[in-house]
C-alpha cells in the first residue's frame, strides 16, 4: 500500500472516533527513527529541561538532511533502540513532549501550503480499546505553529535559489557542504528566546532565511551569515 493509500484509508474526520488508550507499555518509545521535532518542540523541550537548544541537539538528537526535502531535519536519538527520554520506561518529558508524541496514535499533516490541517491514525497494535473523539484528543495542541512551520518548510522546498544552493553545495567539496547545511539549521531550528513568545521569533527566522536566499550576495552567504 503506498503512503496515499494508507493516508486516504485512515484519515479521520474531528468528529470522529478511535480506539486506543494508553497502557504504558513504552512500546511506542522504542526502535523508532521517525520521531521527528520541528523547533518549537525544541523551544519547548529546552524551556522544559532548562537546557539551551544546542544542548537539547547535541545530547539528545541527531540531524540528517530529508532525502525528498533536501532541509535539515532533526530527530530524536534512539540509544540502543530505546527513545533518549525514556527512563524506566516512562517518559521523562511528560509534560512537554514532542508533539509526534502527544498526538499517539493519530498523525497529522498538512494539505500543501494550503494551511488545512488533517489527522490520520496509525492503526498501532498496543495499547487499549477505549474509544476517544479526534476533536478531544487533540486539544493543547500547537496547531498554529504547525502551520506557519509546515508553509515555511513548503516554501523553502520550492525556493529556486534555495535549490540551486543545494545543487551547489552538495556536488561541492564535504566542507562547504556542511557549512551550508549547518547554516540552514541553525536558522531553522536554533537561538530562539524562551522567555518570549515562540511564533514570533518563528516568523522573523524565516524572514532572515528567505531574505539570506535572495542576497545578491548568495554565493558567500553560508560564510558570513549571523542570526
Amino acid at each position: 500500500m503506498s503512503r496515499y493509500d494508507f493516508l486516504e484509508k485512515n484519515i479521520l474526520a474531528l468528529e470522529d472516533g478511535f480506539s486506543f488508550s494508553c497502557d504504558g507499555c513504552g512500546e511506542c518509545c522504542k526502535n523508532r527513527d521517525d520521531i521527528l521535532l520541528n523547533a518549537y518542540d525544541i523551544f519547548r523541550l529546552s524551556k522544559g529541561l532548562n537546557m539551551s537548544d544546542s544542548q537539547i541537539i547535541q545530547m539528545y538528537c541527531e540531524i540528517y538532511i530529508g532525502p525528498t526535502s533536501n532541509i535539515p531535519i532533526v530527530r530524536i536519538r534512539f540509544e540502543n533502540g530505546v527513545c533518549s527520554f525514556l527512563k524506566n520506561n516512562r517518559c521523562t518529558i511528560h509534560a512537554f513532549k514532542p508533539s509526534v508524541c502527544k498526538l499517539y496514535p493519530l498523525g497529522r499533516g498538512m494539505e500543501g501550503e494550503s494551511g488545512n490541517v488533517f489527522y490520520f491514525n496509525q492503526d498501532v497494535s498496543c495499547g487499549g480499546k477505549k474509544t476517544q473523539l479526534v476533536k478531544e484528543w487533540i486539544k493543547g495542541l500547537d496547531e498554529e505553529v504547525f502551520v506557519a512551520w509546515s508553509t515555511f518548510i513548503f516554501k523553502l522546498m520550492k525556493d529556486t535559489n534555495y535549490n540551486f544552493l543545494v545543487e551547489k553545495f552538495t556536488s561541492g567539496d564535504d566542507k562547504s557542504y556542511r557549512v551550508f547545511f549547518y547554516t540552514i539549521f541553525d536558522i531553522l531550528y536554533l537561538h530562539y528566546d524562551t522567555s518570549l513568545d515562540f511564533l514570533p521569533q518563528l516568523n522573523e527566522h524565516f524572514e532572515k532565511l528567505f531574505s539570506m536566499l535572495h542576497s545578491s550576495e548568495i554565493e558567500s552567504l553560508t560564510f558570513n551569515f549571523s542570526i
